[in-house]
């Protein structure tokens, strides 16, 4: 039986890092490096890439727009820790829209258009990394264009602030050609419609599960509207993105290689 004195000075440890952990997680959310050096300083995290993107998956308190602007951001040492956390999920296996979904879960994905693409240029390279046997896109650059036109479905088909909805047969169109100058089958195209159509991609509200004090109903009508605002926003970058990369297709690299895929920006 463990002695009394043990057992408290084991709770009084297990408080104090929790405390510690949860200080960390609201400094993170302000000031993202100083969060992070706050925690490894106090050995609650690890220094290399790989530890901080793993702390990244299994953090479910930290701040998603956070997170997502630290992922996206092109300093070297940001995008080796988005790499590794790309790296560290699995897409073997998985259709396309739902891996989508998972890379989505973990973090809110930035407003910056050069953020946005290095994140789908390294999603797109490891969906076909995991999936070197799909046959069914001639290039990483096809799985590349087709995460904006999804990401442009969601949120135009989903978002309050667009008032004129995109169709299927407007979204097969937008699709054309991007298939290495081919089409992808117009039958999958559909099934990605139908499927944004019944259930959208969740884009992660950047507040944490941390305690919020003087949360009130005012300021949740505030954040509602705000979100809307960004769906519409995102909604637009997204276009952008889509058509910049339909338009400059010809000039990608013919890829056969998932190291290939290259970035618009």
């Amino acid at each position: 039986m463990i002695p009394q004195t043990s057992a408290v000075y084991q709770f009084e440890q297990l408080k104090q890092k929790k405390e510690t952990m949860e200080h960390g997680i609201h400094l993170f959310a302000r000031k993202m490096n100083q969060g992070l050096k706050f925690l490894q300083e106090r050995h609650l995290i690890g220094t290399k890439p790989e530890d901080i993107a793993t702390f990244f998956h299994n953090e479910d308190r930290l701040d998603k727009t956070v997170v997502g602007d630290y992922l996206g951001d092109g300093d070297d040492f940001n995008k080796r820790v988005m790499y590794a956390y790309v790296d560290q999920m699995d897409f073997s296996g998985r259709d396309f829209v739902t891996a989508l979904r998972l890379f989505l879960d973990g973090f809110r994905l930035p407003g910056e258009a050069q953020k946005i693409d290095r994140l789908m240029e390294k999603f797109a390279s490891r969906y076909c990394e995991c999936n070197p046997n799909l046959g069914l896109f001639a290039s990483a650059d096809t799985a590349y264009v087709l995460a904006y036109s999804i990401i442009m479905l969601t949120t135009d088909l989903h978002s309050p602030q667009v008032r004129n909805k995109m169709t299927k047969e407007q979204y097969i169109s937008m699709n054309r050609g991007i298939n290495d100058q081919s089409d992808l089958p117009q039958e999958y195209l559909s099934d990605i419609y139908d499927e944004i159509a019944g259930r959208e991609i969740k884009m992660k509200p950047g507040l944490n599960k941390l305690p919020k004090q003087n949360a009130t109903a005012t300021s949740e009508r505030q954040r509602k509207l705000l979100q809307n605002v960004e769906l519409a926003a995102m909604a637009q970058t997204a276009r952008a993105l889509m058509e910049a990369a339909s338009h400059y297709e010809a000039e990608f690299t013919s890829a056969s290689h998932c190291e290939h895929v290259r970035p618009m920006f």
